[in-house]
């Protein structure tokens, strides 16, 4: 009988387990992105709410994710695309060393500006990010329009183009990134 018991009691855990809401400070698409103070490469501090009145492209990677350096190239060029007070790329990596993505960066010629988070702690507990890459994509006022998992190709027409609709005011082709 102990064993039937025991047999219940993790059936019971186990189905639990599978109705569990994510955290209550998950990220979610139409609410205010959280404040982050990151660490640039070259260690040098800036907040996330210091690019307010510009689209912000959040893309968190890491050296160790081949779709992660696949797609890199893409959002320099995304960048270049956009003036600076547009529309502006944003780097976060996560590899424990910073000197192996200051060096992958600079061998690959991405200079738009990138940040370190070494003990995942902005990518995992504040951002909830479990897959890399993973991309926010950030309105003027602090909104969170849209997160993206998984490699895009970020220079593609539709993407440039909702990019530049939505920096014109019509954001609605962003869900199609």
């Amino acid at each position: 009988m102990s064993s039937l018991r025991c047999l219940l009691i993790v059936l019971v855990l186990l189905l639990s387990a599978c109705e569990q809401s994510p955290p209550p400070d998950a990220l979610s698409e139409g609410q205010l992105f959280p404040a982050l103070r990151l660490t640039g490469l070259d260690r040098s501090n800036v907040d996330i709410d210091d690019f307010r009145g510009r689209w912000v492209v959040l893309n968190v990677w890491a050296t160790w994710c081949g779709p992660c350096r696949e797609e890199l190239a893409g959002l320099q060029q995304l960048g270049q695309v956009f003036a600076d007070d547009e529309l502006v790329v944003l780097g976060l990596n996560v590899d424990d060393d910073p000197h192996i993505a200051r060096e992958f960066l600079r061998d690959q010629a991405i200079s738009f500006a990138n940040y370190s988070d070494p003990e995942m702690f902005i990518a995992r507990q504040l951002l909830g990010i479990r897959v890399f890459p993973d991309t926010f994509v950030i309105a003027p006022d602090g909104t969170l329009l849209r997160s993206i998992t998984g490699e895009r190709d970020w220079i593609s027409s539709a993407v440039v183009n909702a990019l530049r609709k939505a920096v014109d005011g019509q954001s609605g082709d962003l869900q199609s990134l």
